[in-house]
């Protein structure tokens, strides 16, 4: 858990804490933080109101300038609290230069060639296969990015 204190160009740095069910993953000041929202991907800066999203598998960064960290991350959530400090608890996040690139590219394959031929009710067992198709996509993405730094 380290980090760097940047500032940010439209305010101040402030905390953010990654947390799973394992425990935190990483506990820094930052000056932005780009998180894969339900929505869409969407960037916070410093001294952003408070605000709680769902968040869906996908590429976490915590760092504008300065020292970046990149996580693929499972869904969960990110609160903004009036302080301005921001927790984003998800079911499972990997630092991008501790992925398995190979496995997560097998994992992609596999889940793709299984969603491809699901001829059958789109129910949980589909939701879980499309669920792990997304984050092996997130771990291949934050593994590249991590790489071509």
């Amino acid at each position: 858990m380290a980090g760097e204190e940047t500032k940010a160009p439209g305010g101040q740095p402030f905390s953010v804490q990654v947390i799973t069910p394992r425990g935190p993953v990483a506990e820094v000041e930052t000056d932005a933080v780009t998180a894969p929202g339900k929505l869409g991907e969407f960037e916070l800066l410093g001294g952003h109101l408070p605000f709680l999203t769902a968040l869906r598998p996908g590429v976490l960064t915590l760092g504008e300038s300065g020292e970046t960290s990149t996580f693929a991350v499972g869904a969960g959530f990110l609160r903004v609290d009036h302080e301005g400090s921001v927790e984003i608890l998800v079911e499972e996040a990997l630092a991008g230069d501790e992925i398995d690139a190979d496995k997560a590219r097998s994992e992609l394959a596999d889940t793709k060639e299984e969603l491809d031929v699901w001829d059958r009710e789109l129910d949980a067992d589909y939701q879980r296969i499309q669920y792990r198709h997304e984050l092996a996509s997130a771990q291949v993405e934050a593994h590249s990015r991590v790489t071509s730094r």
